[in-house]
Protein backbone atom coordinates (compact mmCIF):
# COMPACT_ATOMS: atom_id res chain seq x y z
CA UNK A 1 0.00 0.00 0.00
CA UNK A 2 1.30 3.34 -0.53
CA UNK A 3 -0.61 6.20 1.16
CA UNK A 4 0.55 10.05 0.87
CA UNK A 5 0.09 13.10 3.96
CA UNK A 6 0.10 12.30 7.70
CA UNK A 7 -3.24 11.14 7.84
CA UNK A 8 -4.77 8.33 6.22
CA UNK A 9 -7.78 10.57 4.45
CA UNK A 10 -4.94 12.67 2.74
CA UNK A 11 -5.41 10.25 -0.52
CA UNK A 12 -8.92 10.46 -0.93
CA UNK A 13 -9.05 14.06 -2.36
CA UNK A 14 -6.32 13.04 -4.35
CA UNK A 15 -7.41 10.03 -5.84
CA UNK A 16 -10.99 11.54 -6.44
CA UNK A 17 -9.42 13.93 -8.64
CA UNK A 18 -7.37 11.43 -10.74
CA UNK A 19 -10.98 8.90 -11.01
CA UNK A 20 -12.57 12.35 -12.36
CA UNK A 21 -9.79 13.77 -14.73
CA UNK A 22 -9.71 11.43 -17.70
CA UNK A 23 -13.56 10.67 -17.73
CA UNK A 24 -15.07 11.02 -21.40
CA UNK A 25 -17.91 13.44 -21.48
CA UNK A 26 -21.83 12.24 -22.96
CA UNK A 27 -22.31 13.66 -26.39
CA UNK A 28 -26.03 13.27 -27.38
CA UNK A 29 -26.42 11.79 -31.23
CA UNK A 30 -29.95 12.20 -31.55
CA UNK A 31 -31.75 9.82 -34.00
CA UNK A 32 -34.83 12.21 -35.56
CA UNK A 33 -36.22 12.22 -38.83
CA UNK A 34 -33.45 15.01 -40.11
CA UNK A 35 -30.82 12.76 -38.73
CA UNK A 36 -31.82 9.72 -40.64
CA UNK A 37 -32.15 11.63 -44.04
CA UNK A 38 -29.01 13.64 -43.38
CA UNK A 39 -26.84 10.09 -43.14
CA UNK A 40 -29.21 8.49 -46.15
CA UNK A 41 -27.20 11.41 -48.17
CA UNK A 42 -25.65 9.86 -50.48
CA UNK A 43 -21.72 11.64 -51.51
CA UNK A 44 -21.79 13.96 -54.67
CA UNK A 45 -19.70 12.54 -57.23
CA UNK A 46 -16.77 14.82 -56.59
CA UNK A 47 -16.42 13.53 -53.01
CA UNK A 48 -16.83 9.71 -54.46
CA UNK A 49 -13.95 10.59 -57.33
CA UNK A 50 -11.57 11.63 -54.51
CA UNK A 51 -12.82 8.67 -52.15
CA UNK A 52 -12.08 6.59 -54.92
CA UNK A 53 -8.63 7.84 -55.74
CA UNK A 54 -7.46 6.49 -52.24
CA UNK A 55 -9.74 3.44 -52.37
CA UNK A 56 -7.41 0.90 -50.75
CA UNK A 57 -9.27 -3.31 -50.24
CA UNK A 58 -8.16 -6.63 -50.46
CA UNK A 59 -10.35 -7.88 -52.97
CA UNK A 60 -10.51 -4.65 -55.18
CA UNK A 61 -8.02 -3.67 -57.23
CA UNK A 62 -7.57 0.83 -57.23
CA UNK A 63 -8.25 2.12 -60.64
CA UNK A 64 -9.02 6.13 -62.07
CA UNK A 65 -12.91 6.38 -61.21
CA UNK A 66 -14.14 8.96 -63.72
CA UNK A 67 -17.95 9.06 -64.14
CA UNK A 68 -18.16 11.65 -66.57
CA UNK A 69 -17.52 9.53 -69.58
CA UNK A 70 -19.57 6.31 -68.01
CA UNK A 71 -19.25 4.10 -65.75
CA UNK A 72 -17.70 1.06 -65.78
CA UNK A 73 -19.26 -2.87 -63.97
CA UNK A 74 -15.87 -2.19 -61.95
CA UNK A 75 -16.05 1.09 -61.18
CA UNK A 76 -19.71 0.85 -59.95
CA UNK A 77 -18.18 -2.04 -57.90
CA UNK A 78 -15.92 0.49 -56.08
CA UNK A 79 -18.85 3.00 -55.92
CA UNK A 80 -20.96 0.51 -53.69
CA UNK A 81 -18.36 0.16 -51.49
CA UNK A 82 -18.44 3.64 -50.88
CA UNK A 83 -21.80 4.52 -51.33
CA UNK A 84 -23.96 1.73 -49.77
CA UNK A 85 -25.55 3.05 -46.71
CA UNK A 86 -25.85 -1.30 -45.55
CA UNK A 87 -21.60 -1.35 -45.75
CA UNK A 88 -21.51 1.45 -43.43
CA UNK A 89 -23.28 -0.50 -40.64
CA UNK A 90 -20.61 -3.17 -41.77
CA UNK A 91 -18.01 -1.31 -41.24
CA UNK A 92 -19.22 -0.17 -37.87
CA UNK A 93 -18.41 -3.15 -36.41
CA UNK A 94 -15.04 -2.77 -36.93
CA UNK A 95 -15.27 0.15 -34.21
CA UNK A 96 -16.62 -1.96 -31.93
CA UNK A 97 -14.05 -4.72 -32.20
CA UNK A 98 -11.70 -1.66 -31.60
CA UNK A 99 -13.08 -0.63 -28.53
CA UNK A 100 -12.91 -4.56 -27.37
CA UNK A 101 -9.67 -4.89 -28.18
CA UNK A 102 -8.80 -1.57 -26.27
CA UNK A 103 -10.48 -2.49 -23.48
CA UNK A 104 -8.67 -6.05 -23.77
CA UNK A 105 -5.40 -3.68 -23.25
CA UNK A 106 -6.39 -2.59 -19.89
CA UNK A 107 -6.06 -3.56 -16.57
CA UNK A 108 -8.45 -3.73 -13.78
CA UNK A 109 -8.31 -0.22 -11.51
CA UNK A 110 -7.20 -0.87 -8.20
CA UNK A 111 -9.46 -0.68 -5.10
CA UNK A 112 -9.45 2.18 -2.44
CA UNK A 113 -11.59 1.89 0.21
CA UNK A 114 -11.75 4.44 3.32
CA UNK A 115 -13.84 4.69 6.59
CA UNK A 116 -13.62 7.40 9.82
CA UNK A 117 -14.36 5.82 13.07
CA UNK A 118 -15.31 8.39 15.26
CA UNK A 119 -16.17 8.31 19.26
CA UNK A 120 -19.48 8.23 20.11
CA UNK A 121 -20.82 7.80 23.57
CA UNK A 122 -21.96 8.84 27.23
CA UNK A 123 -18.82 8.68 28.65
CA UNK A 124 -15.41 10.94 28.65
CA UNK A 125 -13.83 11.59 25.02
CA UNK A 126 -11.02 12.98 26.47
CA UNK A 127 -7.79 11.30 24.70
CA UNK A 128 -9.99 10.32 22.40
CA UNK A 129 -9.45 10.30 18.71
CA UNK A 130 -11.07 10.06 15.62
CA UNK A 131 -9.79 7.33 13.76
CA UNK A 132 -10.11 6.19 9.92
CA UNK A 133 -8.96 3.24 7.77
CA UNK A 134 -7.46 3.72 3.68
CA UNK A 135 -7.23 0.37 2.39
CA UNK A 136 -5.73 -0.09 -1.49
CA UNK A 137 -5.99 -3.61 -2.78
CA UNK A 138 -5.37 -4.99 -6.22
CA UNK A 139 -6.22 -8.22 -8.30
CA UNK A 140 -3.00 -9.71 -9.60
CA UNK A 141 -4.03 -12.98 -11.09
CA UNK A 142 -5.14 -10.43 -13.95
CA UNK A 143 -1.68 -10.38 -15.09
CA UNK A 144 -1.60 -13.85 -15.79
CA UNK A 145 -4.36 -13.92 -18.29
CA UNK A 146 -3.87 -10.62 -19.91
CA UNK A 147 -1.31 -11.22 -22.75
CA UNK A 148 -3.92 -14.42 -24.00
CA UNK A 149 -6.51 -11.79 -23.36
CA UNK A 150 -4.97 -9.27 -25.36
CA UNK A 151 -3.94 -11.50 -28.52
CA UNK A 152 -7.71 -12.93 -28.68
CA UNK A 153 -8.73 -9.54 -28.67
CA UNK A 154 -6.29 -8.68 -31.08
CA UNK A 155 -7.54 -11.83 -33.30
CA UNK A 156 -11.26 -10.98 -33.12
CA UNK A 157 -10.41 -7.13 -34.36
CA UNK A 158 -8.82 -8.91 -37.33
CA UNK A 159 -11.55 -11.65 -37.68
CA UNK A 160 -13.96 -8.88 -38.23
CA UNK A 161 -12.36 -6.33 -40.03
CA UNK A 162 -11.85 -9.26 -42.88
CA UNK A 163 -15.63 -10.01 -42.68
CA UNK A 164 -16.19 -6.56 -42.87
CA UNK A 165 -13.85 -6.75 -46.46
CA UNK A 166 -16.06 -9.82 -47.45
CA UNK A 167 -19.28 -8.11 -47.09
CA UNK A 168 -17.84 -5.48 -48.97
CA UNK A 169 -16.67 -7.56 -51.96
CA UNK A 170 -20.13 -9.30 -51.92
CA UNK A 171 -21.16 -6.09 -52.79
CA UNK A 172 -18.93 -5.15 -55.25
CA UNK A 173 -19.45 -8.22 -57.22
CA UNK A 174 -23.11 -7.95 -56.84
CA UNK A 175 -23.51 -4.57 -58.34
CA UNK A 176 -21.11 -5.60 -60.95
CA UNK A 177 -22.86 -7.97 -62.19
CA UNK A 178 -25.88 -5.85 -62.09
CA UNK A 179 -23.77 -3.70 -64.63
CA UNK A 180 -23.21 -6.40 -66.68
CA UNK A 181 -26.51 -7.72 -66.93
CA UNK A 182 -27.54 -4.21 -67.83
CA UNK A 183 -25.47 -3.80 -70.84
CA UNK A 184 -26.38 -7.66 -72.00
CA UNK A 185 -30.35 -6.42 -71.33
CA UNK A 186 -30.01 -3.33 -73.33
CA UNK A 187 -28.43 -5.25 -76.22
CA UNK A 188 -31.27 -7.79 -76.40
CA UNK A 189 -33.44 -4.99 -76.00
CA UNK A 190 -32.19 -3.41 -79.07
CA UNK A 191 -32.64 -6.65 -81.02
CA UNK A 192 -36.37 -7.72 -79.24
CA UNK A 193 -37.43 -4.12 -80.85
CA UNK A 194 -36.13 -4.79 -84.28
CA UNK A 195 -37.87 -8.20 -83.95
CA UNK A 196 -41.41 -6.61 -82.72
CA UNK A 197 -40.78 -4.08 -85.47
CA UNK A 198 -40.78 -6.89 -87.90
CA UNK A 199 -43.43 -8.42 -86.88
CA UNK A 200 -45.71 -5.29 -87.17
CA UNK A 201 -44.68 -4.82 -90.77
CA UNK A 202 -45.30 -8.46 -91.75
CA UNK A 203 -48.78 -8.41 -89.80
CA UNK A 204 -49.09 -5.05 -92.13
CA UNK A 205 -48.50 -6.73 -95.06
CA UNK A 206 -50.12 -9.94 -93.83
CA UNK A 207 -53.58 -7.81 -93.83
CA UNK A 208 -52.90 -6.12 -97.10
CA UNK A 209 -52.94 -9.96 -98.55
CA UNK A 210 -55.84 -11.00 -96.89
CA UNK A 211 -57.97 -8.53 -98.14
CA UNK A 212 -56.60 -9.06 -101.73
CA UNK A 213 -57.39 -12.92 -101.07
CA UNK A 214 -54.28 -14.05 -101.75
CA UNK A 215 -53.59 -15.53 -98.08
CA UNK A 216 -56.54 -17.04 -95.92
CA UNK A 217 -57.52 -15.93 -92.49
CA UNK A 218 -55.17 -18.87 -90.86
CA UNK A 219 -52.23 -17.26 -92.20
CA UNK A 220 -53.39 -14.19 -90.83
CA UNK A 221 -53.71 -15.07 -87.35
CA UNK A 222 -50.03 -16.93 -87.31
CA UNK A 223 -49.26 -13.52 -88.25
CA UNK A 224 -50.28 -11.90 -85.06
CA UNK A 225 -49.41 -15.02 -83.39
CA UNK A 226 -46.20 -13.92 -84.19
CA UNK A 227 -46.28 -10.29 -83.79
CA UNK A 228 -47.67 -10.73 -80.30
CA UNK A 229 -44.69 -13.16 -79.01
CA UNK A 230 -42.77 -10.80 -80.40
CA UNK A 231 -44.27 -7.50 -78.62
CA UNK A 232 -44.14 -10.05 -75.36
CA UNK A 233 -41.10 -10.99 -75.35
CA UNK A 234 -39.58 -6.96 -75.82
CA UNK A 235 -42.00 -5.92 -72.87
CA UNK A 236 -40.68 -8.80 -70.88
CA UNK A 237 -36.97 -8.01 -71.70
CA UNK A 238 -38.04 -4.15 -70.20
CA UNK A 239 -39.49 -5.36 -67.15
CA UNK A 240 -36.45 -7.47 -66.23
CA UNK A 241 -34.13 -4.57 -67.45
CA UNK A 242 -35.96 -2.53 -65.08
CA UNK A 243 -35.63 -4.71 -62.51
CA UNK A 244 -31.78 -4.71 -62.76
CA UNK A 245 -31.45 -0.59 -63.04
CA UNK A 246 -33.27 -0.66 -59.52
CA UNK A 247 -30.94 -3.26 -58.37
CA UNK A 248 -27.93 -1.40 -59.04
CA UNK A 249 -29.16 1.70 -57.74
CA UNK A 250 -29.99 -0.05 -54.81
CA UNK A 251 -26.55 -1.77 -54.48
CA UNK A 252 -24.77 1.21 -55.11
CA UNK A 253 -26.66 3.05 -52.82
CA UNK A 254 -28.18 5.83 -54.60
CA UNK A 255 -31.81 7.17 -55.00
CA UNK A 256 -34.34 6.03 -57.48
CA UNK A 257 -33.99 8.99 -59.79
CA UNK A 258 -30.39 8.79 -59.67
CA UNK A 259 -29.39 8.40 -63.50
CA UNK A 260 -25.95 5.36 -63.65
CA UNK A 261 -24.92 5.81 -67.44
CA UNK A 262 -22.87 2.97 -67.98
CA UNK A 263 -19.65 2.73 -70.11
CA UNK A 264 -19.97 0.01 -72.73
CA UNK A 265 -18.45 -3.46 -71.81
CA UNK A 266 -18.28 -5.94 -74.91
CA UNK A 267 -18.07 -9.57 -74.02
CA UNK A 268 -16.52 -11.81 -76.54
CA UNK A 269 -16.65 -15.49 -75.81
CA UNK A 270 -14.25 -16.57 -78.77
CA UNK A 271 -11.59 -16.85 -76.77
CA UNK A 272 -12.86 -17.07 -73.73
CA UNK A 273 -11.33 -19.82 -70.82
CA UNK A 274 -13.07 -22.57 -70.08
CA UNK A 275 -14.37 -22.59 -66.72
CA UNK A 276 -13.19 -26.17 -65.60
CA UNK A 277 -9.38 -24.43 -66.07
CA UNK A 278 -10.40 -21.77 -64.14
CA UNK A 279 -11.20 -23.70 -61.14
CA UNK A 280 -8.93 -26.28 -61.35
CA UNK A 281 -6.21 -23.62 -60.53
CA UNK A 282 -8.63 -21.77 -57.98
CA UNK A 283 -9.22 -24.25 -56.02
CA UNK A 284 -5.89 -24.37 -54.28
CA UNK A 285 -5.65 -20.52 -53.44
CA UNK A 286 -9.16 -20.47 -52.06
CA UNK A 287 -7.88 -20.46 -48.94
CA UNK A 288 -5.65 -17.69 -49.13
CA UNK A 289 -7.92 -15.39 -51.10
CA UNK A 290 -11.47 -16.27 -49.65
CA UNK A 291 -11.58 -12.77 -47.22
CA UNK A 292 -14.52 -14.94 -45.30
CA UNK A 293 -12.26 -17.90 -44.82
CA UNK A 294 -9.31 -15.39 -43.62
CA UNK A 295 -11.49 -13.89 -41.11
CA UNK A 296 -12.45 -17.99 -39.54
CA UNK A 297 -9.21 -18.43 -39.46
CA UNK A 298 -8.57 -15.22 -37.09
CA UNK A 299 -11.88 -16.15 -35.44
CA UNK A 300 -10.13 -19.60 -34.58
CA UNK A 301 -6.85 -17.60 -33.38
CA UNK A 302 -9.10 -15.65 -31.31
CA UNK A 303 -10.62 -18.45 -29.76
CA UNK A 304 -7.50 -20.64 -29.17
CA UNK A 305 -6.43 -17.65 -27.20
CA UNK A 306 -9.71 -17.70 -25.10
CA UNK A 307 -9.23 -21.27 -24.58
CA UNK A 308 -5.69 -20.72 -22.94
CA UNK A 309 -7.08 -17.77 -21.27
CA UNK A 310 -9.54 -20.35 -19.88
CA UNK A 311 -6.82 -22.29 -18.80
CA UNK A 312 -4.73 -19.75 -16.68
CA UNK A 313 -8.20 -18.86 -14.89
CA UNK A 314 -7.88 -22.00 -13.65
CA UNK A 315 -5.32 -20.14 -10.86
CA UNK A 316 -6.45 -19.09 -7.91
CA UNK A 317 -7.72 -15.51 -7.67
CA UNK A 318 -5.36 -13.77 -5.85
CA UNK A 319 -5.94 -9.88 -4.62
CA UNK A 320 -3.15 -8.29 -2.68
CA UNK A 321 -3.87 -5.40 -0.41
CA UNK A 322 -2.64 -2.57 1.78
CA UNK A 323 -3.50 -0.62 4.26
CA UNK A 324 -3.23 2.22 7.13
CA UNK A 325 -5.08 2.70 10.03
CA UNK A 326 -5.81 4.54 12.89
CA UNK A 327 -7.86 3.67 16.04
CA UNK A 328 -9.61 5.94 18.28
CA UNK A 329 -6.58 5.92 20.69
CA UNK A 330 -4.35 7.24 17.96
CA UNK A 331 -2.95 4.24 17.81
CA UNK A 332 -1.18 4.22 14.00
CA UNK A 333 -0.57 1.11 12.13
CA UNK A 334 0.41 -0.16 8.73
CA UNK A 335 -1.12 -3.64 7.12
CA UNK A 336 -0.60 -5.74 4.39
CA UNK A 337 -3.11 -8.46 3.01
CA UNK A 338 -3.17 -11.44 1.39
CA UNK A 339 -6.70 -13.07 -0.54
CA UNK A 340 -6.70 -16.00 -2.44
CA UNK A 341 -9.39 -18.21 -3.58
CA UNK A 342 -9.54 -21.70 -2.94
CA UNK A 343 -10.38 -23.87 -5.96
CA UNK A 344 -12.76 -26.29 -3.78
CA UNK A 345 -15.75 -26.65 -6.50
CA UNK A 346 -15.59 -24.36 -9.03
CA UNK A 347 -11.59 -24.77 -10.85
CA UNK A 348 -12.57 -23.12 -14.26
CA UNK A 349 -14.17 -26.59 -15.40
CA UNK A 350 -17.12 -24.97 -17.57
CA UNK A 351 -15.86 -22.45 -19.00
CA UNK A 352 -12.91 -24.31 -20.32
CA UNK A 353 -15.39 -26.84 -21.85
CA UNK A 354 -17.55 -23.85 -23.52
CA UNK A 355 -14.01 -22.56 -24.65
CA UNK A 356 -12.86 -25.80 -26.22
CA UNK A 357 -16.49 -26.55 -27.67
CA UNK A 358 -16.37 -23.66 -29.53
CA UNK A 359 -12.79 -24.04 -30.84
CA UNK A 360 -13.79 -27.66 -32.32
CA UNK A 361 -17.04 -25.66 -33.73
CA UNK A 362 -15.08 -23.02 -35.30
CA UNK A 363 -12.79 -25.53 -37.04
CA UNK A 364 -15.51 -27.64 -38.10
CA UNK A 365 -17.30 -24.70 -39.67
CA UNK A 366 -14.14 -23.71 -41.15
CA UNK A 367 -13.53 -27.04 -43.11
CA UNK A 368 -17.08 -27.47 -44.29
CA UNK A 369 -16.99 -24.08 -46.19
CA UNK A 370 -13.47 -24.97 -46.90
CA UNK A 371 -15.50 -28.21 -48.67
CA UNK A 372 -18.31 -26.47 -49.91
CA UNK A 373 -15.76 -23.78 -52.03
CA UNK A 374 -14.13 -26.22 -53.47
CA UNK A 375 -17.48 -28.28 -54.49
CA UNK A 376 -18.79 -24.96 -55.54
CA UNK A 377 -15.64 -24.05 -57.71
CA UNK A 378 -15.98 -27.43 -59.37
CA UNK A 379 -19.52 -26.95 -60.32
CA UNK A 380 -19.31 -23.56 -61.36
CA UNK A 381 -16.45 -24.57 -63.93
CA UNK A 382 -18.43 -27.57 -65.29
CA UNK A 383 -21.51 -25.07 -65.91
CA UNK A 384 -19.61 -22.78 -67.17
CA UNK A 385 -17.98 -25.29 -69.85
CA UNK A 386 -21.23 -26.12 -70.64
CA UNK A 387 -22.50 -22.92 -71.32
CA UNK A 388 -19.45 -22.28 -73.25
CA UNK A 389 -19.78 -25.02 -75.61
CA UNK A 390 -23.70 -23.92 -76.26
CA UNK A 391 -22.35 -20.37 -77.62
CA UNK A 392 -19.65 -21.32 -79.41
CA UNK A 393 -21.90 -23.97 -81.46
CA UNK A 394 -24.48 -21.56 -81.83
CA UNK A 395 -22.00 -18.69 -82.64
CA UNK A 396 -21.10 -20.04 -86.02
CA UNK A 397 -24.51 -20.82 -87.31
CA UNK A 398 -24.88 -17.32 -85.72
CA UNK A 399 -22.65 -15.49 -88.32
CA UNK A 400 -24.08 -17.93 -91.57
CA UNK A 401 -27.44 -16.39 -90.65
CA UNK A 402 -26.42 -12.48 -90.00
CA UNK A 403 -24.96 -13.09 -93.44
CA UNK A 404 -27.74 -14.62 -95.48
CA UNK A 405 -29.80 -11.99 -93.74
CA UNK A 406 -27.71 -9.45 -95.52
CA UNK A 407 -28.06 -11.34 -99.00
CA UNK A 408 -31.69 -10.95 -98.29
CA UNK A 409 -32.10 -7.64 -97.53
CA UNK A 410 -29.64 -6.90 -100.90
CA UNK A 411 -31.87 -9.05 -102.60
CA UNK A 412 -35.40 -8.00 -101.03
CA UNK A 413 -34.54 -4.20 -102.21
CA UNK A 414 -33.57 -5.35 -105.68
CA UNK A 415 -37.26 -7.20 -105.98
CA UNK A 416 -35.82 -10.68 -106.27
CA UNK A 417 -37.58 -12.56 -103.26
CA UNK A 418 -40.60 -11.30 -101.74
CA UNK A 419 -40.89 -9.38 -97.81
CA UNK A 420 -41.97 -12.78 -96.41
CA UNK A 421 -38.91 -14.95 -97.29
CA UNK A 422 -36.78 -11.26 -96.32
CA UNK A 423 -38.11 -11.49 -93.03
CA UNK A 424 -37.80 -15.04 -92.75
CA UNK A 425 -34.42 -15.30 -92.55
CA UNK A 426 -34.06 -11.55 -90.46
CA UNK A 427 -36.06 -12.71 -87.67
CA UNK A 428 -33.69 -16.54 -87.94
CA UNK A 429 -30.84 -14.35 -87.44
CA UNK A 430 -32.06 -12.21 -84.85
CA UNK A 431 -33.70 -14.81 -82.84
CA UNK A 432 -30.12 -16.57 -82.73
CA UNK A 433 -28.61 -13.31 -81.57
CA UNK A 434 -30.70 -13.09 -78.47
CA UNK A 435 -30.08 -17.13 -77.95
CA UNK A 436 -26.65 -15.69 -78.26
CA UNK A 437 -26.95 -13.04 -75.52
CA UNK A 438 -28.95 -15.02 -73.26
CA UNK A 439 -25.81 -17.34 -73.16
CA UNK A 440 -23.67 -14.50 -72.27
CA UNK A 441 -25.48 -13.47 -69.66
CA UNK A 442 -25.50 -16.65 -67.91
CA UNK A 443 -22.06 -17.32 -68.48
CA UNK A 444 -20.79 -13.97 -67.29
CA UNK A 445 -23.60 -15.12 -64.35
CA UNK A 446 -21.49 -18.50 -63.53
CA UNK A 447 -18.29 -16.17 -64.34
CA UNK A 448 -18.80 -14.24 -61.12
CA UNK A 449 -20.19 -16.32 -59.22
CA UNK A 450 -17.31 -18.88 -59.99
CA UNK A 451 -14.92 -15.45 -58.70
CA UNK A 452 -17.11 -15.39 -55.55
CA UNK A 453 -17.20 -18.99 -55.06
CA UNK A 454 -13.16 -18.94 -55.35
CA UNK A 455 -12.81 -15.63 -53.76
CA UNK A 456 -10.70 -14.04 -56.52
CA UNK A 457 -10.19 -10.14 -56.42
CA UNK A 458 -11.98 -7.61 -58.52
CA UNK A 459 -9.95 -7.35 -62.23
CA UNK A 460 -11.31 -5.44 -65.02
CA UNK A 461 -12.67 -7.14 -67.77
CA UNK A 462 -13.57 -10.14 -66.19
CA UNK A 463 -9.77 -11.19 -66.71
CA UNK A 464 -10.76 -12.44 -70.20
Amino acid sequence: MITVGKTPYALVLPAFSLMTAGCAMYHSMPMDPVAVDTALTGPDWETVRKQASTFSHPAIQSLTFDDRDGLSPEELAVMAVLTNPQLKAERDRCGVANAQLLQAGLLPNPQLTTALDIPNGNGSMEGLYTGGLVDLSWDITSLITHPSERRAARAEYESVRLDVAWQEWQAAQAARLHAYRLLNLREQLTLARELEADGQQRLAFAKQANAQRQITVVELSAMEDIALLAQNNRRAIEQTLNTEESDLKLAVGVSPETRLPLQPAAIHLENAPFGSELAKAWTTEIESQRLDLLALKQGYDSQEENVRTAIRSQFPAININGNRTRDTGDVKSVGIGLSIDLPLFDRGQGRIAMERATRKQLFDDYTARVAEARAQVAQMGMQMDSVLNQWKAGHENAGKLEQRAANAKKAYDEGRINAANYFDLRDQWINRRLDELALQNEWINLRLALALAAGRPITPNLEL
